[in-house]
């Protein structure tokens, strides 16, 4: 059974009386007039959510939007209402009021518009196995490139395919909210240093190299047991090493060579302290041999783990579990630990190289493996160095001129000195060699 309810109007429409009439059923609410809104999204610079945003309105369930889109929103009661959008990239700012204050009339669609600005202004980066992680200058850590293991801490794995692997072409958000004052990209794996000193870590885990007490790996940020608070972190090749505030330094993960330098080769799934009660400025975890070394407050420095090549930079070349100290007595304020070998900056600018040869990543104008620290040939004074891990051959460095120089293999054209192609008989150099396109 239904009712007939009208409500009258004393205005008068072509000589009748104005009248809305209103519908209703025994066992039902009057069925009342509705009104819709439409909202549209424009965005100026790279978004990077792919997932696009959302709009709610009141109370509602979020709708999705694409970041350059429309959604209609239908059945509205008449009144004000509040729209909001969501799901806004950590690198994007909406330019207006979010949540947007809007009324709704009954027959009427009202239109409403969010403009979004987007900004991908890096303040680090740090580049692993097939992919890297960097952190905005607004705080949001994202990455890209391979993700088969979660490395991208995006929550998934891909959420593209790249050659029939896993991955993203641009970077991704790593969830969890937190900001990370620091981030490092190791083999298959990162971690970063939250507010606090708290560490973080997401990615493959088949060593413990997450530190989480379990060998289960996470495409998503767990947090590493044990409590403590670090001021510096390096991921590696399967196990990450990290500096506390108190100068400490902790290891984790794969230690087949003696690499977390607790004095065994036993693979650890929560971080153990290294051996030698050595108060630590810096540390660095090699992303491809199975090495570590690391500088004291003093300016020495001591290396442990893998050491066929030298690497280890003490004489020999026998693995060591716990830290010996690098040959020469030089002091270090840069150390970089690579796929078999290790390079340093010491205080007056001076590099030196020292261990795995194969493609002169040593610099020292030969390719003969060294077993302690020889200089990188040429006199030039650099402020920084790189040695490539992922079983790579090449080390970079930046002049206290900012130029930067490469030296090792140049098969694909790392060096970036635009002669790989014309010099296949010897596709390396030993000896520094400017990146081109610079003054």
């Amino acid at each position: 059974m239904c009712t007939i309810w009208s409500t009258w109007r004393g205005r008068r429409l072509w000589g009748g009386a104005f009248a809305i009439v209103v519908l209703a059923c025994s066992g039902t609410e009057p069925i009342l007039p509705t009104g819709s809104v439409r909202v549209t999204t424009a965005t100026a610079g790279t978004d990077l959510d792919p997932d696009g945003y959302t709009v709610t309105l009141d109370e509602g369930q979020p709708q999705p939007v694409a970041v350059n889109g429309a959604v209609l929103l239908t059945g509205l009661t008449s009144g004000a209402h509040a729209l909001a959008l969501g799901g806004v990239a950590a690198n994007c700012i909406p330019n207006d009021a979010n949540a947007s204050a809007l009324n709704v009339v009954a027959g009427d669609t009202a239109d409403v518009a969010f403009t979004v600005t987007c900004t991908s202004t890096f303040a680090s980066v740090s580049v692993g196995y097939l992919f890297a992680c960097g952190i905005t200058i607004a705080g949001g850590t994202y990455c890209w490139g391979i993700n088969q293991d979660g490395q991208l801490g995006h929550g998934a794995t891909g959420p593209a395919e790249c050659f029939g692997y896993p991955c993203s072409i641009i970077p991704v958000s790593v969830v969890g909210g937190l900001r990370f004052g620091t981030v490092s990209a190791g083999s298959d794996h990162a971690c970063g240093i939250a507010a606090g000193g708290a560490a973080y870590c997401w990615g493959d885990n088949a060593y413990g190299e997450l530190g989480d007490g379990t060998t289960v790996g996470k495409a998503a940020p767990v947090a590493v047991r044990g409590g403590l608070s670090f001021g510096a972190l390096s991921t590696g090749a399967g196990h990450t090493c990290g500096v506390t505030n108190g100068g400490a330094v902790h290891c984790w993960g794969m230690n087949d060579s003696g690499q977390l330098g607790d004095g065994t080769t036993t693979d650890r799934i929560t971080p153990v302290a290294v051996l030698g009660g050595f108060t630590f400025a810096t540390v660095s975890a090699s992303a491809g041999g199975g090495h570590t070394c690391g500088i004291t407050t003093g300016g020495a420095t001591y290396c442990w783990g893998h050491n066929a090549f030298g690497e280890l930079g003490d004489g020999t070349t026998i693995d060591q579990a716990s830290p010996v100290a690098v040959a020469g007595g030089a002091s270090f304020a840069v150390v970089s630990a690579g796929a078999g070998q290790t390079c340093g900056v010491t205080t007056t600018g001076g590099a030196y190289c020292w261990g795995w040869n194969s493609e002169g990543q040593l610099g020292d104008a030969n390719r003969i493996d060294s077993a302690t620290p020889v200089a990188v040939w040429g006199g030039l004074s650099f402020a920084a160095v790189s040695s490539a891990g992922g079983g790579g051959y090449v080390t970079c460095g930046v002049t206290t001129s900012r130029t930067a120089y490469c030296w090792g293999d140049n098969s694909y054209g790392e060096l970036g000195d635009a002669q790989a192609s014309s010099t296949p008989s010897a596709p390396y150099s030993t000896v520094p060699v400017k990146v081109a396109g610079q003054p």
